[in-house]
């Protein structure tokens, strides 16, 4: 079995870059619809506005609108402008708005997709409707024809017109390569063996919808596919919140107690836990090493000055615990 082939460091850089933006993607494809539709959107970028005279003149949530035009800060469509007790949201001026904002429909289709998709993951042998897969088509073909605008090079800029079709990719490859990712199990795929065994434990309609964006998107046996697919749990958590990002029609516009109508003793409904377990295990592997020289140090203390035991919080499936004692073993 021939492993995946490392791409040079300028190319990885690159596509971590892409990676994140593909994660900012699945949010922002719940999130900009509903402030489009709704019209807050078009009033902040026309005239701008405060928080709360935007949530009194919309009806919408104070608390939870602040979160969704500062997700607009972070992608540098907005900018803003804090006071006291006030924060107030502009159009920012040195970047390219206007034509972010002629294609903010598109953010519709991911959406859309995501609809279809959300869960996805632990349906393996269920294919996808013929409306599922209509959706996913109209998505790809958003992303393919602005193929050439989100293509960068290492140590540029992705302009907001490439930003939103580097995001709309990510609403459509996530919940692939989180199915793909979960298939193969709790460790990486790292080459195209591993890949295909993964796909093997797809339904065979599946199988050929993931073939086809693959294709299109270039990353069939290539090193920019390689690249994501060895990355797929870098995806999981993110992902196992993409019910909530469609519920924020509920959260924006509501009362904001969407997330909280669950029973004591029920099960959360704001996360996908099983996929953030998963997710959170893998993604957090690439940070062990930093560990290992303070394991090492504290392992090779005097027995009466070593730990009587540890504790691992917040690392999901327990990988951390895991890789420690190897560690420690060896």
């Amino acid at each position: 079995m021939t492993t995946f082939v490392p791409a040079t460091k300028d190319l990885q850089r690159q596509w971590r870059s892409r990676l994140f933006f593909h994660l900012d993607g699945l949010a922002l494809s719940g999130v900009v619809p509903v402030l489009d539709v709704s019209g807050v959107l078009e009033e902040v970028l026309q005239t701008g506005g405060d928080v709360d005279e935007l949530a009194s003149l919309f009806g919408a949530n104070p608390g939870y609108l602040n979160v969704g035009l500062r997700m607009l800060c972070s992608q540098g469509i907005l900018d803003a402008h804090y006071g006291e007790d006030k924060v107030t949201y502009v159009p920012h001026k040195d970047a390219d708005v206007a034509l972010w904002a002629r294609d903010r429909h598109l953010y519709a289709l991911g959406r859309s997709w995501l609809e279809h998709s959300v869960g996805m993951w632990n349906r393996p042998q269920e294919p996808l409707s013929e409306e599922a897969l209509s959706v996913m088509r109209a998505l790809l073909g958003a992303v393919m024809s602005g193929r050439g605008l989100a293509d960068h090079t290492a140590g540029q800029t992705l302009i907001l017109e490439q930003r939103l079709r580097v995001h709309l990719e990510g609403a459509l490859v996530a919940p692939w390569l989180v199915m793909l990712g979960t298939a193969f199990g709790t460790e990486a795929m790292t080459s195209w063996d591993d890949v295909s065994r993964a796909s093997s434990q797809l339904h065979p309609q599946l199988q050929e919808a993931w073939a086809e964006v693959m294709h299109a998107l270039g990353w069939s046996d290539s090193e920019v596919g390689a690249f994501f697919l060895e990355r797929a749990a870098a995806y999981g958590v993110t992902t196992s919140y993409t019910q909530t990002f469609l519920w924020a029609k509920e959260l924006l516009l509501g009362e904001g107690s969407w997330l909280w109508r669950t029973e004591p003793g029920e099960a959360e409904i704001h996360v996908d836990r099983t996929l953030n377990v998963w997710g959170s295990g893998g993604a957090h592997k690439a940070y062990f090493s930093h560990l290992d020289q303070v394991v090492k140090d504290v392992f090779n203390a005097p027995l009466d000055e070593q730990p009587l035991g540890l504790c691992d919080m917040g690392c999901g499936n327990g990988a951390l615990l895991l890789h420690m004692r190897e560690v420690i073993k060896s």
